[in-house]
């Protein structure tokens, strides 16, 4: 197809970027438009960094593009202009282009050739290529991301052709599927989550769009056929967003979180709306943990959503009982919560703390303020070693083992404030051979 052909077919421009984002004027994105455009052949930005940039101004690291070019030739121009391209996705169209701006650092783009489904079934699509924009854009997911840009900020919204606009659906912050829901969710199921994430994402408050949800209802059952990796992705999304608690009453309801998370039951999730305010590393592991009701369904979210060994050990002094009426009996004072700190780490009090708040409807007015304390607390050094217990008669095994624990904890249990030559002395008043 000619340029001239490319041009007819890629449909008008619907408005102007005014003023042009910064990731679009950037150089080494109008360098891509340029790599591209040289070699005859048309490219758009799509996708969500035109959605964020028109919802919210928001800049996007993230740059997807869509061209007429086929990968294949990309590579080769790429090879010999000594450009650095990665074959990602060659049986999709999909390459990643890594260029670098004035400073020395490097931006990646993917950059796919324009392609429509051919056969799909619900996990992944066999693909042919084509030159037309419109197609390009049906086998997208949601109408508020089948919108195209050029290197000058034109837009471009193809499904104005069927009747539909993701400009419209954007200025209106509607969420909906492009064409028939049901058709877009067998393509591939994964889109029930990613149609939830983005309408509690973007209208939180709002109705959900009726036949969108009845889609996602439909086939909900069958967001078992996917990878655990899929699902476990795509929900850590959804767990990070701040008003989490609306999206999670409406999981509960049609019983999305016991069957993605493989247990019979969840707490109730309600109550993590006072989090929405609350700042805690790894905000989606927890909430994951906020939502069990006991520590046997640990190991069945970690089969369920792939947790890591971290997050799996995370998840389980969550849910160490011991642990947690040691921090409910330490609440009021931080010294006592430092003790514990010293012993289980800041992260695993914090954890415990804000689940007890949570749970027992007791958030404080100053809970922020009290865990940036506790986060900006040094675990201190304790001022012994074993050398210290040898130089005093003691011999290497558990009788060395028990009187170094004994005298760290009343280290640890004056508040850190016992000095060495006070702790020296404490071991030497104890009998090395018990």
């Amino acid at each position: 197809m000619s340029r001239a052909e490319q041009i007819s077919n890629a449909s008008h421009k619907a408005m102007q970027l005014n003023p042009m984002p910064d990731w679009l004027r950037a150089e080494a994105t109008q360098t891509a438009f340029k790599l591209i455009e040289d070699a005859g052949y048309l490219v758009r930005a799509v996708g969500g960094c035109i959605r964020d940039t028109l919802l919210d101004g928001q800049d996007h690291p993230d740059i997807d593009m869509a061209t007429t070019m086929p990968a294949e030739d990309l590579l080769a121009l790429c090879r010999q202009k000594g450009v650095t391209c990665i074959p990602t996705g060659l049986l999709h169209g999909t390459v990643t282009l890594h260029l670098f701006d004035a400073a020395g650092l490097v931006h990646a783009f993917e950059i796919t050739t324009l392609r429509k489904d051919i056969e799909t079934d619900g996990r992944h699509a066999n693909v042919a290529f084509t030159n037309d924009w419109l197609e390009d854009a049906k086998r997208r997911d949601l109408t508020i991301n089948a919108l195209y840009v050029d290197a000058l900020g034109h837009v471009y919204d193809p499904l104005e052709a069927i009747g539909q606009s993701g400009l419209s659906d954007i200025k209106q912050r509607k969420i909906c599927f492009i064409g028939q829901a049901d058709q877009r969710i067998q393509e591939d199921y994964l889109r029930i989550l990613r149609f939830f994430r983005f309408h509690f994402k973007l209208t939180p408050e709002d109705d959900i769009d009726a036949d969108g949800l009845a889609a996602c209802l439909q086939f909900k059952d069958q967001l078992a056929t996917l990878s655990r990796e899929r699902i476990r992705d795509e929900l850590f999304k959804i767990l990070a967003l701040p008003n989490v608690d609306v999206a999670l009453v409406v999981f509960q309801q049609y019983g999305f979180l016991t069957d993605m998370l493989c247990v019979e039951q969840v707490a109730d999730v309600s109550k993590l709306s006072a989090l929405n305010n609350i700042k805690v590393d790894g905000v989606a592991v927890f909430r994951l943990g906020a939502l069990l009701v006991g520590a046997q369904d640990v190991a069945k979210l970690r089969t369920a959503v792939c947790l890591t060994n971290a997050e799996t050990a995370r998840l389980k002094q969550l849910w160490d009982g011991v642990f947690r009426q040691s921090v409910l009996d330490a609440l009021g004072s931080l010294e006592r919560l430092f003790e514990l700190c010293y012993y289980k780490g800041v992260g695993a009090v914090i954890d415990q703390l804000i689940y007890l708040w949570v749970t027992h409807d007791d958030m404080p007015h100053n809970a922020q303020k009290t865990l940036d304390i506790i986060k900006s607390w040094q675990r201190p050094v304790f001022p012994l070693t074993g050398q210290d217990f040898l130089d005093h008669g003691f011999v290497e095994g558990p009788r060395l083992g028990e009187a170094f624990t004994m005298v760290e904890a009343q280290w640890v249990g004056s508040h850190f404030t016992l000095t060495r030559a006070q702790l020296l002395e404490q071991v030497s008043g104890l009998d090395p051979k018990g």
